[in-house]
């Protein structure tokens, strides 16, 4: 995967781009997607621990927070009413979008459980605004593919992952074995940026990371996945969460992620399938 130092995406507003350093518009539809799921999965990880510290492992992190930008503010009012809601809210109110490990972390600690963050992204900004997070380690490794290396080789134990690397979908060959791996003992959620619409070759490489998670699903335990269009006006991709986790977990959550991500696609079609325009 690539490192994620080239950064393309702006706004409109150029005091605001100082904050971004993106690839992509902070609080789009696949930020929704990603966070509706994850505060449910750290709540449920909270609950399985108990007592027990919750680890969370996030390598491809981004900064802790982007500012609030309009299209987002917007978005935010689409929003079905709920846990993840309401904790998207609490910023907003500040200004700002919060990133997925904030809204891991709060989560948590509303849960009651004692947390250590472990995160990492390529751009140094991002990472010193990490080293202000209470609760917070940025891992002192060189990419986000060196995390799991660090795992590995200190035999850290994650409670919780996320891997957010955007291009995953096109390096996936790489990291899927040690995602799949991981997940027989804790949930992985990963976010993919689906271009399969965009042509033959696309929808190849789809279909072979489809059929290396149905070997898995059928091997080991059902893999969850989670769609939403890109957006109204990108409409040759699509925003995909997929969680690979033990059998229990997956069994005890499915329900309420299909109920989430239902409403989240009602939400986001907006317009009736079918009017009269007069």
């Amino acid at each position: 995967m690539s490192k994620r130092s080239e950064w393309t995406w702006k706004t409109a507003d150029p005091a605001l781009n100082a904050r971004l350093h993106l690839k992509y518009e902070p609080g789009n539809w696949g930020d929704v997607l990603k966070g509706a799921w994850l505060v449910p999965l750290a709540r449920a990880v909270a609950q399985n621990a108990g007592r027990r510290p919750v680890r969370y492992l996030d390598p491809f992190a981004g900064a802790p927070s982007y500012p609030l930008l309009d299209a987002s503010a917007k978005r935010l009012e689409q929003l079905p009413s709920g846990e993840h809601a309401e904790r998207v809210r609490v910023f907003a109110q500040r200004g700002e979008w919060p990133s997925c490990a904030l809204l891991a972390r709060d989560t948590l600690l509303a849960c009651g459980a004692t947390l250590k963050l472990s995160v990492f992204d390529a751009h140094e900004l991002a990472r010193k605004a990490w080293a202000g997070i209470p609760e917070t380690e940025v891992l002192n490794v060189n990419s986000g593919e060196d995390a799991f290396e660090r795992r590995r080789r200190e035999r850290l134990a994650p409670d919780l992952v996320l891997v957010d690397s955007y291009d995953f979908f096109d390096h996936w060959g790489g990291l899927l074995a040690e995602l799949c791996s991981l997940s027989r003992k804790v949930p992985v959620l990963v976010y993919i940026f689906n271009t399969a619409p965009r042509g033959a070759g696309y929808a190849s490489q789809y279909e072979r990371l489809r059929k290396k998670l149905a070997e898995w699903g059928a091997a080991q335990s059902p893999v969850l996945l989670g769609r939403l269009p890109y957006d109204k006006i990108e409409t040759r991709a699509h925003h995909e969460v997929i969680l690979l986790a033990p059998s229990a977990f997956t069994k005890g959550i499915s329900e309420e992620l299909k109920i989430i991500t239902e409403e989240l696609a009602r939400r986001h079609a907006g317009d009736a399938p079918f009017a009269i325009i007069a």
